[in-house]
């Protein structure tokens, strides 16, 4: 099998929730290497700075929530005749 390395990820985000329950961060860059986040540092940091293949997301006017899973499901169920 042939595997393929992701170039690196870099996302600028305007507000960051790093820490569950905590204080979201302002203006910070995450970066994602392998599909993992590796770091995580103050301020707007250039891709360039990370790789000349990192792509860029810019997201400084969102709320960035990494690792968030969703758990939110509904579960379809055939409905009772006697509910109708």
């Amino acid at each position: 099998m042939i595997q393929v390395l992701a170039a690196v990820i870099v996302i600028h985000a305007g507000a960051l929730l790093a820490d569950p329950g905590g204080k979201p961060l302002r203006e910070q860059t995450v970066v994602v290497s392998d599909g993992k986040i590796s770091a995580v540092e103050n301020g707007y940091q250039p891709a360039e700075r990370y790789g000349a293949d990192a792509r860029l997301i810019d997201l400084k006017d969102r709320f960035v929530l990494p690792g968030l899973i969703d758990l939110h499901k509904h579960i379809s169920m055939p409905a009772l005749k006697e509910s109708w």
